[in-house]
């Protein structure tokens, strides 16, 4: 009898010691860590409408999802718009998908100023909280039934992570979805009321280190695999924004430097159209713009800072197709040159004002125009031989232009040849491309014009 009080004290005294003890580290985190700013029922804000329903609800496959068909997002998983679900003739129909990022749409709604709704519908389906994992499976159950022609997909730079949110179940339990890992269930006054219990949750969920991000390479590159595979199948082009932290590189975390790395590291190994949208940030910084939503939020930005990516993505092609387009023109006076006398032939191109600032090659080729060159799927047509090879490896160095569209989106070239020069006689062609620098990619291209060398 005595045993088994000596036992039924120790538990008691080892439990009241947890209990004193978890109490004092509650004190010590109310001490340190200040009371949240948003709703504790929802870490990114309020999960309930103006309507007084829920707006995000639990689900088994995704952690939670927006209410659909509610008054935010349609039956299609989409953001509210007036574009007809029937698709218009000469209409493209864009569909923007991401996080919170794209659900703000200052990216989005830049474009549809910059670029116009003459020929683009522009459906947003972005969700706050998801990771790239998460926007697929989206995708597949709900907005890929747009049908759209064109998917863009923001890849923020903490879509590797998971983002821990609470939401009330049916029974108004909380239930913290925290990606890919296992779900917590808690009281609503428990979660509202301990930092401890806060702070559970937090560290089973915690994210953002390098390890994490390289943990979970994988399962987002079988995710944008299978929705490169999806599209193509359907003939659906697919870009891929990159998003950057909005900081200055030096003050980057290292898992927010790996991030980007593994990243486009992903983009190369997969074949993705993509554009980085670092540069524009960068520049902003650098000009003491402002870029965030809020000052201390590196995750979002402000209308100055989506009409600077949306500028660049649009001089990048992103609108463009990425395919050959008669846009760009290139006109060639005169089409011959007498190589005894000399002379010079004047290349003018014009890709159209939204093209502005792009950069462009001027490539050649000796041997005619067919077969065709790709250039990262990009048909070219020149035949590829030693004067495409030099003109691509050198630009600039034999065909003098400057690289960039002005203003208005034209450029010029000068293909030179001086009295008395023994270059062989024959037809030259020459066509430009448009392209990125990094990542390399490659966006539409002239028709060829011809050169006649002759004596």
């Amino acid at each position: 009898m005595r045993r088994v009080r000596r036992a039924v004290t120790r538990v008691f005294l080892v439990a009241f010691g947890v209990l004193i003890a978890v109490a004092a580290l509650e004190c010590g985190l109310r001490l340190v860590v200040p009371a949240p700013a948003f709703d504790p029922t929802w870490g990114m804000g309020s999960s309930v409408g103006a309507d007084g329903q829920a707006s995000y609800v639990p689900d088994e496959e995704l952690g939670y999802v927006p209410r659909i068909d509610g008054p935010v997002f349609n039956e299609f998983g989409t953001i509210r718009n007036p574009y007809p679900v029937a698709k218009r003739d000469g209409i493209e129909r864009v569909l923007f998908l991401g996080d919170s990022v794209t659900e703000r749409r200052r990216i989005v709604d830049a474009l549809s100023v910059l670029h116009g709704e003459a020929t683009c519908e522009y459906w947003i389906a972005g969700v706050g909280g998801y990771n790239t994992v998460q926007e697929v499976r989206f995708f597949e159950r709900y907005a890929s039934r747009i049908e759209p022609d064109h998917v863009v997909l923001t890849f923020h730079n903490n879509d590797f992570f998971t983002t821990p949110v609470a939401l009330r179940d049916e029974s108004g339990d909380l239930v913290v979805y925290a990606g890919d890992r296992p779900t917590h269930g808690l009281g609503a006054w428990l979660y509202r009321n301990s930092r401890v219990a806060r702070a559970v949750v937090d560290w089973s969920s915690e994210r953002g280190g390098v390890a994490e991000v390289e943990s979970r390479a994988g399962v987002t590159r079988d995710a944008l695999a299978r929705l490169r595979d999806q599209l193509a199948a359907s003939g659906v082009q697919l870009t891929v924004l990159l998003f950057p932290i909005l900081n200055p590189r030096d003050r980057w975390k290292p898992g927010e430097t790996r991030s980007r790395e593994i990243a486009l590291e992903l983009f190369d190994e997969l074949g993705l159209r993509s554009i980085d949208l670092l540069e524009p940030i960068e520049r902003s910084i650098h000009d003491g713009v402002d870029v965030r939503e809020q000052p201390d939020d590196t995750w979002h930005p402000n209308w100055e800072a989506g009409r600077r990516m949306a500028q660049f993505a649009l001089r990048h092609g992103l609108l463009d197709g990425g395919v050959m387009d008669d846009r760009v023109s290139i006109h060639a006076d005169p089409s011959r040159i007498s190589l005894a006398s000399g002379g010079q032939q004047v290349l003018t191109i014009d890709a159209g004002r939204h093209r502005a600032g792009r950069s462009f090659l001027v490539l050649g080729s000796a041997s005619g125009t067919e077969p065709s060159t790709s250039l990262h799927a990009l048909p070219v047509p020149l035949v590829d031989d030693g004067y495409f090879q030099l003109t691509l490896a050198q630009p600039g160095a034999w065909i003098r232009y400057d690289g960039v569209l002005d203003e208005n989106g034209r450029g010029r070239a000068i293909v030179a040849y001086p009295a008395g020069s023994d270059a062989t006689l024959g037809t030259l062609h020459h066509a430009c491309v448009l392209y990125q620098a990094f990542p390399l990619a490659f966006h539409a291209v002239s028709a060829a014009v011809a050169l006649e060398l002759t004596r």
